[in-house]
Formats: structure tokens, sequence, C-alpha cells
């Protein structure tokens, strides 16, 4: 009997922990470089900073960056050098696409998505760089405002 509830409770226990796995998710290189997960990356508080900027680059490496206003402008030198590194990269590969009618009209609104999507994550980058620990971990909203606080006093 006792050797009977030993076994369930450790089943029970596995169970739990097969069906609720840790919530960080850690990707691979290949998830990077497929799918945008530098997206949902950049929502997770306990995100870190490197990984994020990683997955965002090889990202571009296999699909092509976004025209941006910047870019048409000319206002933004480091939008413009990520822009011409990842098509570099992107006419590397030699893709050959089967266009369908819609598809432009699909790649556009896609394209404008994914604009949408990289500005946000630049404007998460240059609002968390400053808080960046050496490991690549973002300071808490209160480590965030004590850093802050000791700003102001100085």
């Amino acid at each position: 009997m006792i050797l009977r509830k030993t076994i369930l409770a450790f089943v029970f226990i596995l169970t739990v922990f097969i069906a609720f796995p840790q919530t960080k998710n850690h990707f691979t290189k290949k998830d990077m470089k497929k799918n945008p997960v530098w997206i949902e990356m950049i929502t997770d508080e306990h995100v870190n900073y490197f990984e994020a900027l990683k997955a965002f680059e090889l990202y571009f490496t296999a699909h092509k960056f976004p025209v941006m206003e910047e870019e048409e402008m000319a206002r933004n030198e480091k939008l413009k050098e990520r822009i011409l590194k990842s098509e570099a990269k992107y006419k590397k590969k030699k893709r050959k696409e089967i266009i369908e009618p819609n598809e432009s009209e699909k790649e556009k609104h896609e394209e404008v998505k994914l604009a949408f999507e990289v500005k946000r994550f630049e404007h998460w980058e240059m609002q968390t760089r400053p808080f960046v620990k050496e490991d690549g971990s973002v300071m808490s909203a209160e480590e965030q405002m004590k850093v802050w606080k000791e700003s102001k006093g100085k």
C-alpha cells in the first residue's frame, strides 16, 4: 500500500513537471533563423538581452529586412547598415520562390507588420540597454527605479 502511494505520488509530480514546463523559453539557432522569436522575447521580463539581439540578427540572415521610412529618408545609419547586411546574406541563399498572383499583396502586408515589429524591437533595445547587467539579464523595475533615483540625486 505504501509503495503504491509512493509510486502514485511520483507519477503525479512527474506529470506536473511535464505538463507545466518552466516558462523560460530557450530557442535554438534554427528557431531564431526560421521564426521571429525576438518579437516574443522582448515581451518577456526575464529575457536575456544578448539572446534577444542574437535572435534578431539571426532572423535577418535568413529573411529580408523590411524597408523602413528611416532607410528611405537616409536618416538612420545603424538601420541602413542592418538592412544592407541582411540583404547581402539573404541574396546569398538564392532562394527560388514561386510567386502567386496575390503573393505580392501578402508580402507587402507582412513587410509592413514586420517593419512595425522591428521598430518595437529597436525601441525596446534603446530603452533596455542602460539597464542590462553583465550577464545579459535586465534589471527589474525596482532596480531600474533605484538606478534612476541615484542618477537623479547626483
